[in-house]
């Protein structure tokens, strides 16, 4: 049987969704829809989507939907998937799940209520870089870790380059929250960071407001305290020069280091040489229908199986947990216990 599907929002990301769809047999992409009817048709146009409109609800009554992709700006999360749910739709919503715990709580409880799938779609643990470091920590390659380090530092809402565009600027929404890169960005790296290590015992955050265009913070660094471990996240939308994107995790036995997106490297104890390497050709955005595909197939494999419907997003909630964690931090100037 094939799966129908209505996309929710067709804004930036949304073609990499429909990138995705398209390498998963026996699902279609049937509907879009976006407030900006002229980007939604224009979409719809681009991947021969046959219904094309600006209200979720009418998409819903009309479309017959198994799954709602909802990749909308997060304020309109929790009325999109409760409305979903309760039409007996299966949700796939794009992270943040929400804004607040108490409002992804909600959504979990209607999607439990009427017996339906809630996934939040946290693509970042599927990369294939991040599983194969977690299938070599699962051979003990590191021994104990000590320290790991999660960096991006980017000139995503400076004028930069040649043209002295803003290059983030398709984002629009970003432009006007008062919470930007901790949980827009960073939170992929406290989800990471939770597949990898589990959940930390305390949070400390520090943020600048850099960026004349934006709103909230643009530049972050996030202290995670373990049992005998710490974990550092350095995030900037704010710096020149060329972007600087990886992780390094330290452990008695050896190192992971992981540099812009193309190769992981392992180093044992035994010396300086590599141990292993994986190189991951192509672009960032090369890579992510193919990344997002395997968040699907994963969302499918719920719904085929008809159990564990909100297990995926009860666990994303503490992800959302920690980000909330570090913005209390912040205000509070001080560790926050958890």
């Amino acid at each position: 049987m094939t799966l129908r599907i209505g996309l929710a929002g067709c804004g930036w990301i949304s073609k990499f969704h429909l990138e995705g769809w398209r390498a998963i047999p026996n699902v279609e992409v049937v509907a879009t829809c976006d407030l900006d009817l002229a980007r939604a048709r224009s979409l719809a146009s681009q991947y021969e989507v046959p219904w094309v409109g600006d209200d979720v609800a009418r998409m819903l009554d009309e479309c017959e939907l198994d799954i709602l992709d909802i990749a909308t700006n997060p304020d309109s999360h929790r009325s999109l998937a409760i409305m979903a749910t309760e039409h007996r739709v299966n949700t796939l919503c794009q992270k943040p799940v929400a804004l607040t715990l108490a409002d992804a709580k909600a959504m979990i409880s209607a999607a439990e209520k009427n017996n339906v799938v809630l996934y939040v779609n946290e693509m970042m643990r599927f990369c294939p870089w991040f599983q194969h470091t977690r299938r070599l920590m699962k051979k003990n390659v590191l021994g104990q870790v000590g320290f790991a380090r999660f960096f991006s530092r980017t000139a995503s809402f400076i004028k930069a380059g040649p043209t002295k565009k803003i290059r983030f600027g398709r984002r629009d929404y970003l432009k006007k929250t008062s919470r930007a890169i901790i949980l827009d960005d960073a939170i992929h790296y406290l989800d990471v960071i939770r597949f990898l290590f589990g959940n930390p015992k305390s949070v400390y955050a520090v943020t600048e407001h850099v960026s004349p265009f934006l709103s909230g913070e643009d530049v972050a660094t996030i202290l995670l305290r373990y049992e005998g471990m710490t974990s550092v996240i350095e995030e900037s939308w704010s710096t020149y020069g060329p972007a600087r994107i990886g992780f390094e995790i330290e452990g008695l036995k050896g190192a992971i280091l992981f540099s812009h997106g193309r190769a992981l490297e392992y180093y044992s104890a035994q010396g300086s040489s590599i141990g292993r390497r994986y190189e991951y050709p192509g672009s960032w955005d090369e890579q992510r229908p193919a990344i997002f595909a395997e968040v699907f197939r994963d969302f499918l494999k719920v719904i085929r199986s008809g159990k564990h419907r909100t297990e995926q997003a009860r666990d994303n909630l503490e992800t959302l947990r920690l980000a909330l964690a570090a913005y209390q931090s912040v205000e509070a100037k001080e560790e926050v216990k958890l």
